[in-house]
C-alpha cells in the first residue's frame, strides 16, 4: 500500500495491438520497439499466457536499475480512501487512474494525498 522508491519511466506505448501480430509487419514502429514486442511475445508464448491473441494496450517501462527510472528518497504511503462502495477503506492508488506531475512525485511527500497538495512546478 505504497508507492515504492523506484518509479519506472514509460519508455514506449503501443495503443492497441493484437498480442500475436508480427512486429516486422507493423509500420511506424522503430526497430527497438519491434524487438521489445517480439521479446514480450516470446515470454508470453513460453508461459502459455491466456492474453495472447487479444488486443491490448502495452506499456514498456524502464528497468529497475536503469538511469531512466526515478529513485525517490523514500516510499510514499498510500492513504487513498474509497468515497464510494467500500466507504472508508483504502483502495489502490492506481485504481483511480490519476496522473501525478513528475515535480510533485519528486517532492516525495509522506502520503499519496500530498501528491495533490501543491500545483505542479
Amino acid at each position: 500500500n505504497r508507492i515504492h522508491r523506484h518509479v519506472p519511466l514509460i519508455e514506449d506505448i503501443i495503443e492497441h495491438t493484437l498480442l500475436s501480430v508480427d512486429p516486422s509487419a507493423e509500420t511506424g514502429w522503430s526497430a527497438d520497439l519491434a524487438e521489445r514486442f517480439q521479446a514480450l511475445l516470446e515470454v508470453m508464448g513460453s508461459r502459455d499466457d491466456r492474453r495472447l491473441n487479444i488486443s491490448r494496450k502495452i506499456l514498456f517501462l524502464s528497468a529497475f536499475a536503469s538511469h531512466a527510472t526515478l529513485v525517490l528518497p523514500d516510499e510514499i504511503e498510500n492513504d487513498t480512501i474509497s468515497k464510494t462502495g467500500n466507504r472508508g477503506r483504502r483502495i489502490p492508488f492506481v485504481q483511480s487512474h490519476r496522473y501525478v506531475s513528475l515535480s510533485n512525485l519528486r517532492r516525495c511527500p509522506p502520503t499519496t494525498s500530498g501528491l495533490f497538495d501543491a500545483a505542479p512546478i
